[in-house]
């Protein structure tokens, strides 16, 4: 069961019974299942996942004629979600692709070792004639190229993660001319030939791609100015000569994602106040143990920067500019104490336009975080994962503060010490605006 409802399937399905049967209480103006119309029953299906609606239409005819409807409008497929409940068989996976296939424009499939095992990628894929977004992660796709090409041409956003491709990929993405977004993380052997003709991507993924040379970055970042996002976390190559590229080049840039490799003997090789020359620049992350002229590129960007996810072993330095940053209403950073929450509390000068913090491994306690939430009226988001010290105690100290606010607030606290018992306490008072997140996210 999906959504609402805790009862199993079959409790939903009708059961005959002999009409005298004296174990049956009579109820006066019994109203049947069945006699409901089929919008009704279109809502009730409407709580059911994919899975459980295909055993649903075999009950009869009625049940398929609405199942039908529930198909056509299954626009985004997720196959990993569907097996989160109960394996997934081959035979279902089939299925599932002759039935939806002709109505998603949507598909995702994860866990490369489970699908590769189970299903033909040939056979899945070639069921898929209208997909504008496809996501696959580890799964080997190089014997898979032929197949993609022919769904590429109405593909607006493609993700290969971590799927052992190399540059010949580049003869399938000649096939996809509406391609806008393109995610290539984790392909440890494309060297990006292909990229000199990338030049109407709006966003591209190249993070962990350490094959890529720079002779081909530089073609492509050469007079760029479509591309709006750019990923190159953890590329090995990254210099100062790269970055000034990048920024001569793609002037329109919104985001740039940057880092995971600045060991300390590298730093006089990278200069980031050059990053101040993006004047459309809003979403940043700076990944480094030590990140060379970060509080001078801060701030330079105090005007425009909206979103800053950064790691850094100087935090106490790169607060000093956090903090003046005008615009900003996303800020991650892992790892903070409260001495250092407390001071962004005191003086980051955005509080009342901020809406998200993520302070994943921070080493607060729950008085520094209340502060900050006083602080803060347009809070929506907050991630407090694998912050030990967090307990029960604040999340029920902020019911009254958030529950004067229009908006909800997501708040994550896997991996504290918040306890389950706090479901029920936040039941018992009634119109709580608080949505808890136990899950550990991917990204986190």
């Amino acid at each position: 069961m999906s959504r609402k409802s805790n009862r199993s399937l079959l409790d939903m399905v009708p059961e005959d019974k002999p009409p005298n049967d004296p174990k049956v209480p009579k109820v006066e103006n019994e109203v049947s299942f069945l006699k409901l119309n089929d919008d009704c029953l279109h809502e009730i299906f409407s709580y059911f996942n994919l899975r459980e609606v295909m055993i649903l239409e075999t009950v009869c005819d009625r049940f398929e004629n609405v199942a039908n409807k529930f198909y056509r409008e299954q626009k985004k497929l997720n196959l990993d979600q569907l097996k989160e409940e109960s394996p997934i068989s081959e035979k279902e996976i089939k299925k599932i692709a002759l039935i939806v296939g002709s109505f998603a424009n949507s598909l995702k499939i994860f866990n490369g070792k489970y699908f590769s095992q189970l299903v033909d990628m040939r056979s899945l894929l070639t069921n898929f004639t209208k997909l504008e977004h496809l996501h696959i992660e580890n799964i080997n796709m190089m014997d898979y190229l032929e197949i993609l090409i022919g769904i590429f041409p109405q593909l607006k956003t493609l993700k290969l993660i971590n799927c052992r491709l190399n540059d010949d990929i580049g003869t399938c993405l000649k096939a996809a001319t509406k391609l806008e977004s393109l995610y290539l993380s984790e392909n440890k052997n494309i060297n990006g030939t292909f990229l000199k003709d990338m030049k109407f991507l709006t966003d591209i993924d190249l993070s962990s791609c350490n094959s890529l040379l720079k002779v081909n970055f530089f073609e492509f970042a050469n007079d760029n100015p479509t591309l709006r996002s750019w990923n190159i976390l953890s590329w090995l190559s990254l210099n100062h000569e790269c970055l000034q590229a990048l920024v001569d080049g793609c002037k329109n840039l919104e985001s740039l994602r940057i880092g995971g490799i600045f060991p300390p003997r590298r730093n006089d090789d990278i200069n980031l106040k050059i990053l101040a020359n993006l004047p459309k620049l809003k979403h940043l992350q700076l990944d480094g143990y030590e990140l060379p002229d970060v509080e001078l590129c801060l701030e330079c960007l105090t005007s425009h920067l909206e979103s800053l996810d950064i790691f850094c072993s100087d935090m106490n330095g790169c607060l000093k500019s956090i903090v003046k940053l005008k615009k900003l209403k996303k800020l991650r950073i892992v790892g903070i104490v409260d001495n250092q929450l407390n001071e962004l509390t005191a003086k980051l000068s955005c509080k009342n336009i901020f809406g998200n913090l993520e302070i994943p491994y921070g080493t607060v306690n729950d008085d520094s975080v209340l502060k900050f939430v006083k602080q803060c009226p347009q809070l929506k988001n907050l991630n407090l994962k694998r912050c030990s010290k967090i307990s029960d105690t604040l999340i029920i100290d902020m019911v009254p503060i958030l529950n004067e606010r229009p908006q909800k607030t997501s708040i994550c606290i896997a991996g504290t010490s918040c306890t389950k018992n706090l479901e029920n306490q936040l039941t018992l008072l009634g119109n709580c605006k608080i949505q808890l997140d136990w899950d550990f996210h991917e990204y986190d």
